[in-house]
């Protein structure tokens, strides 16, 4: 990866090294926005993140899922239907990499994924999981 932000003395690692450095979400006053940031361990190799927020009873509110990140920070708004109420959250991400599937041609790729012989959610490198609280009060 070249990153053009990279400090001389960072070392870029390889994906079962890569995590996730920071976890930060912030609620917007119409409670309608989260605020998600981000920020991971200089990478070799564009890491993918499955990001989602359940209520206290484990019901998904929101998701999104990033594929192969190109910065080491990324700070987006999660976006609701409705206000979200009085209550606690959970915002849980996980950093992986679809291993099996990088030593093939991209045209490869989607031949096999046009056929059915390929699921790109089986088996990925899971190399971080991370997970915070968020209190509505």
């Amino acid at each position: 990866m070249d990153d053009f932000f990279l400090e001389p003395d960072q070392v870029l690692l390889p994906p079962q090294d890569v995590r996730l450095d920071k976890l930060e979400a912030d609620l917007w006053p119409d409670r309608q926005r989260l605020h998600i940031f981000l920020e991971f361990t200089p990478f070799q190799k564009r890491p993918n993140a499955d990001i989602k927020l359940y209520d206290s009873h484990e019901e998904e509110l929101g998701s999104a899922l990033i594929i192969e990140n190109v910065s080491r920070c990324l700070d987006f708004n999660m976006h609701f239907r409705y206000p979200l109420t009085e209550g606690r959250y959970t915002l849980r991400v996980i950093v992986y990499y679809e291993e099996q599937y990088e030593k093939l041609s991209f045209n490869r790729q989607i031949e096999l994924l046009n056929l059915g012989e390929i699921n790109l959610n089986e088996d990925p490198l899971i190399v971080d999981r991370r997970e915070i609280t968020i209190e509505i009060g």
